[in-house]
């Protein structure tokens, strides 16, 4: 009933208005008992849409009073920085440009500025993703920028083993779910700093320094769903994913023997 009602304000707001827009977004006031899975139940947003809008470096803990974000239709929002174009916003989310283009009622040469607002909807968040048979997704759109194995470390410039794999990109790209499994930590976790870690029946996946989490602990992820925003945070030198796989004796291995061949990383039109 409280979506319905929703939705009929939704409706009734865009036949006043005559301004054009791809979303709207709700203000949602937590009552008590209220938690993530009722709020996203209510308004059938995907649990990693919500902990997007509102994002946290830490577990989003909820309170009586607590004033939290609905996006209607279902989606993401990615503020432009300079440098930023449109095609390049839709590789990130491995959308598609042209479906992004009309949801945001853009026009060829898709001119953007500092600061706006690009509305990804959540039904065409991973059509482009390259997938190969026994390969891993990879988890963000960038460059790799440090691999696996002995290297100077960016910090202290002594020698030292690197446990995963960097990929370089902007603050705030989105980081996707290489492989499905259940969120076993989400959180600090030292000099990866904001970290997740996904767990299959055989393996182990660390998202390092990140800049916000949109999972929690016990969640089901299934591949190719959005659990993060890429940031600096921890022992860090800039923006970008440290992706790590432990085996279920806890070693580590060579992140890039899972991956699929990064030149293919975004299918071309």
């Amino acid at each position: 009933m409280r979506f319905r009602r929703f939705i009929l304000w939704v409706f009734c707001l865009c036949l006043c208005s005559s301004i054009s827009f791809s979303y709207v977004a709700l203000r949602h006031f937590v009552n008590s008992g209220d938690t993530i899975e009722t709020i996203c139940r209510i308004y059938q947003l995907p649990v990693s849409v919500f902990l997007d809008w509102n994002r946290s470096g830490s577990p989003l803990k909820l309170s009586p009073g607590m004033v939290v974000t609905i996006p209607f239709p279902s989606g993401y929002v990615y503020r432009v920085a300079e440098g930023n174009s449109l095609s390049w916003i839709s590789c990130s989310f491995f959308a598609d440009l042209n479906a992004i283009a009309a949801a945001n009622g853009l026009k060829f040469p898709y001119t953007l500025r500092i600061g706006q607002e690009i509305f990804i909807p959540y039904g065409e968040i991973g059509r482009k993703f390259y997938s190969e048979p026994g390969k891993l997704l990879w988890p963000v759109y960038g460059e790799i920028s440090s691999l696996y194995g002995n290297r100077v470390h960016p910090i202290t410039g002594l020698k030292a083993f690197h446990a995963g794999v960097d990929i370089a990109a902007p603050e705030g790209s989105p980081i996707f779910a290489s492989a499905s499994g259940t969120v076993s930590h989400a959180g600090e976790n030292g000099g990866y700093g904001i970290m997740i870690e996904i767990a299959d029946a055989t393996q182990k996946y660390r998202y390092g320094h990140l800049s916000a989490l949109c999972v929690t602990v016990g969640q089901n992820v299934k591949r190719g769903e959005v659990i993060g925003r890429v940031g600096s945070t921890g022992d860090s030198t800039g923006p970008h994913l440290h992706f790590e796989i432990r085996n279920q004796k806890n070693e580590t291995l060579d992140p890039l023997s899972q991956l699929p061949n990064i030149k293919n990383i975004y299918p071309k039109h």
